[in-house]
């Protein structure tokens, strides 16, 4: 079986950018993305994108992945 990536984010960020952080939730229903920039004169997290895109991987009874929720994904 092959899954495919493809990017989710198209936005560039420079190297100067270095207290950029991302957290991914996969979860059996959706997977989350949340890319934050902390900035720190404050000390509070900006939020730089936030994506989430329903997958319903869990809806068989089996404790695998199927074909169908992999082209979900």
């Amino acid at each position: 079986m092959t899954i495919s990536v493809l990017p989710l984010l198209t936005t560039t960020l420079s190297s100067s950018n270095k207290n950029v952080f991302a957290s991914i939730d996969m979860s059996t229903n959706s997977f989350k993305l949340l890319i934050v920039r902390v900035d720190l004169s404050i000390s509070h997290f900006l939020t730089v994108e936030r994506l989430k895109k329903p997958v319903l991987l869990g809806m068989d009874s089996t404790p695998t992945i199927s074909q169908t929720s992999t082209v979900r994904i």
